[in-house]
């Protein structure tokens, strides 16, 4: 759009490939001295960085407050991205170019003053009760006085069109076209027949926008003669209003600005997506990309299907789908009379999409979305120059990898590190915090055997980590202070006393100590509040292993005493009764609770926690309403504490086998009893005899009904177990074979057969 003379606007969507290419061709025909381009002011010192051959997108921009890098704001570039055009075509021709957005550190300081307003009435209405009815009547007021725009500005003018969809209305007839500037003349015309229709007042923050690019606009035409302006094409006609400039002085007077630094960063398409949390604006950055090199190249239409269609069959040959050549043909032709039919000039990605699945899967969606990420998103990274300005996470990482002689590359690295040592001790913190902030350059790859002294791990670095470390720099500018606030936000969502106590073991090996108390705290809470007793067991064997094992790392467990002190009580008191009307899978879990338990007390070697669990463990088998799964598991347990003879065992087997007691019951007690261990049937000859004439007697039936849980019982022996118990019952049945041959008399038996066989018509 020709303003004056002096001026043109041109109106945009951003991550648009059509605007992109019709950019290209606008600059090079009206050759501006001055390129105003919508972009926060901060980008003015390092938009230039552009012309680096070695700058390849997608890339971002990072504004963020030092302070807190949590607040950040991103500009990501693609080659598709009109702005990146736009930066190279300055860069390259040597244009002067002005970022003419609102500086992201007003920005900030709004939010910051927003968030100190709504924490100040939130104390005034804590300190005065009576008045809250009210103040929530009054806050729900200004929230309708606020607009929200739900639907997008081009809604409007799509439903004139006949389209659904304001987004589809402007792919076909903006992006995917390359003009020159009658194209963005109707953009303005478009725009502002859409603003008057909206007609809806500004928020705060795009009110003092456009007033801050008005006001940029205004001392540009003190200085060039020839001014190109690029913005979002929703702000053309604010550009282009006749605003008294005291008005907009008046609306920018007396703004604060908090501090900002800038950093560029390597991006991925998938981050361009909505639902990326970094989103850009579209869902096919892969497809954008696709248009704009047609775009650029000036290829026909048809040669845009096929080689989409092509690139669609070779993705799925590669999945091992089958695609021939005919079929990328039906493909082509298909998506060109849907896209006819539906009235466009070129096939739209849906028309790609539906002509794909129908032409080459056989109207399957599946094996298209398995191609998604890479058909559609795209999975490419952007790579920087070394010198590029770096975030302070980035910074504080890159010290500690040359001070701990680490090297980040792809290349498959394998350490083993001695926790005794300083310098294997600081290895192992780093690796573990950045496992905690989901940067997983180190795996654990390998326990000595030797103890917790040693620790074996695997190192690869991969591309993806850069953005890893931007994701998680919203939590401190150290990598110190990064995983701990990582992990208190972990800490804070958990629900469960076992996952909590996880937690701990994860905080002592990243050293982690000033969190231990925040988290031990919050651990004392859940279980003091929890009434699910087998979610303590759970938690208890961990909790053990900290205080036996954690002064290895030089942290301290004591704090952690009286709560295991206390969780072992509620546990052994409550024990019986958590046991009881539990159904199979219930009984299997809390089996493996008791296990824990077991482990744990063993563990902690003190009589009174003992004496407590014999207790309970007791209680459950004498109760006579406990699964036969559990009553035997327990008595099994009893036995290995020393509570129970082998007698005592083979007069409990006894009883279960008795014929009052149901074989699956029977089953079930004996699962409980022998699982995870052999070791009873392989060295007592009297209990094996006792199990396999319990077998024999058994209607067929009955033992059908039972094998799942005999077969279940066998697969918790370890494989050693199971090959002695082969040989054991082969052993038996050999013996048993030989003394059955004891027992035959060979003469009556020849006469006998000599009397047999004559009727049989045998020699």
């Amino acid at each position: 759009m020709k303003l004056d003379e002096q001026v043109y606007l041109l109106g945009i969507r951003h991550h648009g490939a059509g605007c992109a290419s019709s950019l290209i061709k606008v600059l090079n025909e009206l050759k501006p001295d001055l390129i105003l381009l919508e972009g926060a002011a901060e980008l003015q010192d390092s938009w230039s960085l552009v012309a680096d051959p070695e700058m390849k997108p997608p890339i971002a921009q990072v504004i963020y407050d030092p302070a807190k890098p949590a607040q950040a704001v991103y500009y990501p570039w693609g080659e598709f991205s009109p702005e990146w055009q736009v930066m190279r075509y300055a860069a390259t021709t040597e244009t002067p170019l002005t970022m003419m957005d609102l500086p992201i550190a007003i920005d900030f300081a709004l939010q910051a003053q927003e968030t100190e307003a709504l924490a100040a009435k939130m104390e005034a209405e804590a300190q005065n009760e009576e008045d809250e009815e009210l103040d929530e009547v009054e806050e729900n007021e200004d929230e309708r006085d606020e607009p929200i725009f739900n639907e997008s500005p081009f809604d409007c003018l799509a439903h004139a069109a006949g389209f659904d969809d304001g987004e589809l209305w402007w792919e076909m007839t903006v992006e995917h076209q390359s003009s020159g500037l009658a194209m963005f003349a109707a953009i303005a015309e478009a725009m502002t027949a859409s603003r008057e229709f909206i007609n809806k007042p500004l928020t705060q923050r795009e009110a003092l926008r456009e007033a801050w690019m008005r006001k940029i606009l205004r001392a540009a035409r003190k200085t060039h003669q020839n001014i190109v302006v690029i913005c979002g094409a929703w702000h053309i006609p604010a550009l282009a209003a006749k605003i008294k400039i005291k008005d907009d002085n008046a609306l920018l007077k007396g703004l604060k600005r908090k501090k900002t630094e800038v950093a560029w960063i390597p991006y991925l398409y998938s981050r361009f997506a909505y639902a990326s949390g970094y989103g850009a604006g579209i869902q096919s950055p892969a497809w954008y990309e696709h248009l704009f090199k047609h775009h650029q190249r000036n290829s026909d239409n048809q040669t845009l299907v096929i080689e989409w269609q092509s690139k669609v069959a070779q993705l799925l040959r590669k999945q091992g789908f089958d695609c021939s050549s005919a079929q990328v043909i039906d493909a082509v032709m298909l998506a060109q009379n849907l896209a006819t039919l539906r009235g466009f000039a070129i096939p739209s990605l849906a028309e790609m999409q539906d002509a794909a699945q129908s032409a080459m899967t056989e109207g399957n969606s599946q094996p298209l979305e398995l191609i998604e990420q890479e058909l559609i998103i795209g999975t490419r990274m952007g790579s920087l120059p070394e010198n590029i300005p770096q975030l302070p996470l980035e910074q504080n990482l890159a010290a500690i990898t040359k001070k701990l002689r680490l090297k980040r590359q792809p290349e498959h690295q394998y350490l083993s590190l001695d926790l005794r040592k300083d310098s294997g001790l600081a290895r192992s913190v780093l690796f573990n915090r950045l496992n905690i902030l989901n940067i997983a350059w180190a795996t654990i790859s390998h326990a000595s055997t030797l103890g917790t002294f040693k620790e074996d791990w695997a190192l690869s670095w991969q591309p993806e980590f850069a953005l890893n470390l931007i994701d998680a720099s919203r939590f401190g500018n150290t990598i110190e202070q990064a995983a701990s606030r990582c992990m208190i936000g972990q800490i804070a969502e958990l629900s469960t006393v076992a996952s909590l106590a996880a937690c701990l073991e994860e905080i002592r090996q990243a050293d982690l100590n000033s969190i231990m108390p925040t988290a031990i705290k919050r651990l004392q809470t859940l279980a003091a509040l929890s009434a699910d007793l087998p979610d303590l067991m759970q938690a208890l064997l961990s909790l053990v292993q900290e205080l036996r094992y954690g002064s290895v790392r030089s942290n301290s467990g004591e704090s952690l005493q009286a709560l295991v002190d206390s969780m072992i009580i509620r546990i052994c008191n409550g024990l019986a009764n958590a046991c009881l009307q539990l159904n199979e899978d219930a009984a299997y879990e809390m089996i493996e609770a008791i296990d824990k338990t077991h482990a744990a007390i063993a563990a902690i070697n003190d009589e009174e926690p003992r004496n407590r669990w014999i207790e309970a463990l007791n209680q459950v088998t004498e109760h006579g309403s406990c699964p036969p799964l559990l009553t035997g598991r327990c008595t099994r347990l009893l036995y290995d504490l020393g509570q129970r003879k082998i007698e005592d065992l083979h007069h409990a087997f006894a009883l279960a086998t008795s014929a009052a007691n149901e074989v699956t019951d029977t089953a079930a007690w004996l699962e409980g009893l022998l699982y995870q261990g052999a070791i009873l049937l392989l060295h007592d000859d009297a209990f094996f005899k006792q199990l396999d004439d319990w077998l024999q007697d058994l209607e067929e039936d009955d033992f059908m009904r039972i094998l799942p849980l005999l077969r279940r019982v066998m697969t918790s022996f370890n494989q050693h177990e199971l090959k002695q118990l082969g040989e054991r019952v082969l052993q038996g049945a050999t013996e048993t074979q030989a003394e059955e041959n004891k027992l035959i008399d060979a003469d009556l038996a020849e006469r006998a057969l000599n009397s047999l066989l004559p009727l049989l018509g045998l020699s």
